[in-house]
Order: structure tokens, then sequence, then C-alpha cells
């Protein structure tokens, strides 16, 4: 992701997984130097892979079907499928007994659907083709108007957070997060044993 893009901080601070952080930081002597090394490893892609998972499952419950959703939906519909594809994680890193990453989107519209936005933006100015109104005054007829140009002007503008990537982070995360880093360490000792 391109540096100052709108994304989503995770934090993942499962009591089992800060046990095992815990546990890693506190194996003494070299076998536990390279067995901290391993666990610590097998930590970080079990979290890089549910990560993987989760921005599957976002994408296909949360940013695909044909829109405008209602913003209680916390959806998005599909246009041109570039924000789809947009949707990346970081690699995930071990803190402070804490495992974290950052998903998100660096096209340049992903904020303002996730965070919503609130303030002026710039109209620039433009032509405006002849058109019908329906129901022209409150009087039931339409109304022809006629072809027009409309000057530069600012416009205030309240749009709300629609949330789409929180959402799924929110139903998600824990189970697929320690799903993944159980089947990491499951196959770990799998292949310490045989």
């Amino acid at each position: 992701m391109k540096k100052g893009s709108n994304a989503q901080t995770i934090i993942v601070n499962d009591s089992s997984v800060r046990e095992l952080l815990e546990m890693v930081k506190n194996m003494r002597g070299t076998g536990g130097v390279l067995m901290r090394a391993n666990l610590k490893e097998l930590l970080l892609q079990g979290v890089n892979r549910g990560a993987e998972l989760l921005l599957g499952l976002a994408i296909k419950e949360r940013f695909t079907g044909k829109g405008p959703f209602p913003v209680f939906q916390n959806r998005l519909g599909v246009r041109r499928g570039r924000l789809r594809r947009g949707l990346r994680a970081t690699k995930a890193r071990a803190r402070k007994g804490l495992l974290t990453l950052r998903m998100g989107s660096n096209v340049k519209y992903f904020g303002r659907h996730e965070f919503g936005y609130r303030g002026q933006e710039r109209v620039k100015a433009h032509a405006v083709k002849r058109h019908k109104v329906k129901n022209a005054f409150g009087s039931g007829k339409t109304y022809t108007r006629k072809k027009s140009f409309r000057e530069a002007h600012w416009r205030g503008v309240d749009q709300k957070a629609r949330r789409p990537l929180q959402t799924a982070i929110k139903q998600h995360a824990t189970r697929l997060f320690g799903n993944s880093i159980e089947r990491s360490l499951i196959e770990f000792l799998g292949r310490i044993r045989g």
C-alpha cells in the first residue's frame, strides 16, 4: 500500500495469542532461541494467512453486488471493481506483546466510503445537457430544461461512513486469526514430531 492511504489498523490481542507471545519471549538457551524464532515466525505466518482469508470474506460479503446499498447495510456496490482489486493487507509485525497489521486500499475514494467525509468539495465547470424534470413545480407535469453551462463552485458534502471493511473485521477477525494461527502451530508441531 502507498504511504498515506486510508487503512484500518487491526490489533490481534486475543489472550491466547498474547500468552503465546509471552511464552516465546521468555524462552532461554540455544534451543529456546531457535524455538522462539520459529514460533514467532509461525504466529506471524498464521496472522498473514488469516488476513488473506479476512480480505477474501470482506470482498465476498461487503464489496460485491449492484449498488447503491443503504448506508446501514455497510456494503459497497461494484462499478468497475477497482476498489476490490486494490484491497491489501501489510505483513504482520509482533511488537510489545501484540500482533499488528494494516488493511486498506490506496484507491482515492476508499477512505471516504470507509470513514465518511464532511466538508467542502470543488465542482468543476461543466455543461448540463437538455433534460426532463418530472413533477416540475409540484404540478405533476414534466418540464424540459434547456442546455446550460454551470460555473465552477463549491458544495457542502456530508457523506456517511459505510464501514464495509471495518464491519467484516468485527464479524470475522477473531475466528479467522485464531484458526489460522492454530493451523500454523499444528503444522509446526507435526514437522517437529515426524
